[in-house]
């Protein structure tokens, strides 16, 4: 008889201890000394999570020194300006009020006409940069302005004292000598600014020999100009070329319907067929001229974006996860304190990663795109709401995966909340659509890309650093800062 099985009883169980992540394994033993028969091992303990690889020495410095190659030829595309045309700031002062503007003229030539220039709203001059180069190039002298409550402007915005903004700067344009109603060549508005211009040439603001509009539904008859353009996108939501057809049949006064293919409402003013038909209906045959400048900065954006994230994927730091719940179960109330509070330290060094992260994600896409897609401007108008949109979207975060983790019981908590908001979003424009409120479905379908690029960045950040709070801190950056920014113009639009 083999001495075997009299053993077994004081060895049913053996204790294996792995010297990686300090975990504990009880393991049954194989064999059953009443039955003869072999039993079933007992399940390990939950492994502790994956962590990121670390980088080798000699990746790391490669990474850096392509991060800082990439960054710094970005920049440096990203600020080409254009031959001919001569940029300078200006910021006109009115009766107690100051408004931004960018004056662009040609350098090759004397300037012949007028132009001026209006961004749409939650935009900035910054937007219309590229159409008045354009101009500029083919000899008009041109005015882009701030409205209130955007870009570089501190004024509250008020939609009724946008007409002030447009009435000064036209003044500036017709000279100081003009007394009466200002008179320039062209005014080009986009969407708001369009409308803006519309409101102020019905009260006799000023008047221009040119009004074209980018993406507005303007009446022709009440602008009191002797030719109209209506240009849009035929993918235009919020100005569609049948109904610019429409305006155009009922108007007294000559007016020229432009429908450019493939182009959306927000990409208008930097569509280049729609900026060539433009200066072709404006009397300019020559070549296009500032297609070369304009795909030099966004391969410079681009290359900005690129820099970013390869610092980012170089500099961001291995968290300490702190022990998974089963070790911290199998440790033993007394040792599991102690890392219990190293697992909490992580997950708030985490969101602190995780935000770090996302403020210098934007901060390098502003520098790229000198602010026309961020409109990243450090005005005291835009930090008390931006912090407190920032906080309201990481609460939003942290609240949603508490949900889904309460109800699934997922390891991705903050993902499965992320998607959620992302559904909650995409319905949301629906509703708006359905119920006739175009431009809040817009804004709401605008930010359905936002949201896809901001949890997938923050879903990267987490992984890397192995914490998934890194997610919430990221996220809640680039999730508050545009409605932090534009918090002052729908505050004005609403009350």
């Amino acid at each position: 008889m083999s001495l075997y099985p009299l053993f077994m009883p004081t060895l049913t169980r053996i204790c294996l201890t792995h010297a990686e992540g300090a975990r504990v394994a009880w393991v049954c033993c194989p064999y059953n000394t009443r039955s003869g028969r072999a039993m079933k091992p007992s399940p390990p303990s939950a492994a502790p999570p994956k962590q990121p690889a670390r980088l080798s020495l000699k990746r790391l410095a490669w990474l850096l020194v392509c991060g800082c190659l990439c960054l710094l030829l970005g920049l440096w595309l990203a600020s080409t300006q254009p031959q001919g045309v001569a940029r300078s700031m200006r910021l006109l002062q009115g009766n107690g009020w100051q408004v931004p503007a960018t004056h662009l003229q040609p350098t090759t030539s004397t300037a012949t006409k007028t132009a001026l220039l209006t961004h749409g709203v939650l935009s900035s001059r910054e937007f219309m940069l590229h159409l008045g180069e354009s101009l500029a190039q083919i000899g008009y002298e041109c005015l882009v302005i701030d409205f209130r409550g955007h870009g570089a402007s501190a004024e509250p915005f008020v939609w009724e004292a946008l007409g002030d903004d447009i009435e000064l700067a036209a003044r500036a344009l017709a000279g100081e000598g003009n007394l009466g109603k200002p008179r320039i060549d062209l005014f080009l508005g986009h969407s708001m600014g369009a409308y803006a211009g519309q409101r102020a040439a019905k009260q006799g603001r000023f008047e221009a020999q040119v009004f074209a509009s980018l993406g507005a539904n303007v009446v022709p008859d009440s602008l009191a100009a002797a030719r109209v353009l209506l240009l849009t996108g035929a993918q235009d939501l919020l100005a569609q070329p049948a109904r610019q057809q429409e305006l155009a049949a009922a108007s007294q006064v000559p007016v020229e319907v432009v429908v450019v293919e493939a182009c959306e409402h927000a990409f208008e003013p930097h569509h280049s067929a729609l900026v060539e038909a433009l200066l072709q209906h404006l009397g300019y045959t020559g070549a296009y001229p500032a297609t070369g400048v304009w795909w030099l900065r966004q391969l410079g954006s681009l290359l900005v974006l690129a820099g970013a994230l390869l610092l980012l994927w170089a500099g961001l730091p291995r968290l300490h996860a702190g022990g998974s719940e089963a070790a911290l179960l199998s440790d033993g109330a007394a040792s599991a304190r102690p890392n219990e509070r190293e697992h909490r330290a992580g997950k708030g060094l985490g969101f602190l990663v995780g935000g770090l992260a996302a403020v210098w994600l934007l901060a390098c896409l502003a520098a790229g795109t000198h602010g026309v897609w961020l409109n990243l401007l450090p005005t005291e108008r835009s930090l008390l709401p931006l912090a407190a949109f920032v906080v309201a979207f990481s609460a939003l975060c942290a609240c949603l995966a508490w949900l889904v983790g309460r109800i699934v019981r997922t390891q991705r908590r903050v993902l499965a909340g992320q998607l959620l908001l992302l559904a909650g979003t995409c319905l949301a424009s629906l509703v708006f659509w359905a119920g006739g409120q175009k431009f809040f479905a817009f804004i709401a379908l605008l930010a359905v890309p936002w949201l896809v690029l901001s949890f997938a960045f923050s879903q990267w950040v987490a992984r890397r650093t192995g914490q998934e709070t890194a997610a919430l801190g990221s996220s809640g950056i680039m999730l508050g800062f545009f409605p932090g920014l534009w918090a002052p113009v729908f505050a004005g639009l609403w009350f």
